[in-house]
């Protein structure tokens, strides 16, 4: 396979404490949490959750969205709140030094 190797972990369900973070970190990965989860089912309105998780957002926040073949709906929700928000989307997986939406 080729891709980059994985430097980031997210602790399941943003459960954490200082011993987790400190043994992840010992294992040479660093440590990144979200702040809003999207929760975009197979029936969302793409437009109404990109409005709700807009007002949602300020600046620094880690979006989680699901990566699901079914949930259609996820790539017009990106769009839009970058359109409201006037945000700039970081992969988190290919960046080194930056872990967030900055505006």
């Amino acid at each position: 396979m080729d891709y980059e190797p994985l430097t980031l972990v997210r602790p399941p369900e943003n459960q954490y404490n200082k011993d987790v973070v400190k043994h992840i970190n010992n294992l040479g990965y660093r440590t990144v949490f979200w702040s809003v989860y999207a929760h975009i089912q197979q029936s969302t309105d793409a437009n109404q959750k990109a409005k709700s998780i807009s007002g949602e957002l300020s600046k620094g926040d880690i979006v989680l969205f699901s990566a699901q073949d079914h949930l259609t709906a996820t790539p017009k929700v990106i769009k839009n709140i970058i359109k409201a928000k006037k945000v700039r989307i970081l992969n988190l997986s290919r960046s080194r030094n930056c872990y967030h939406l900055q505006n």
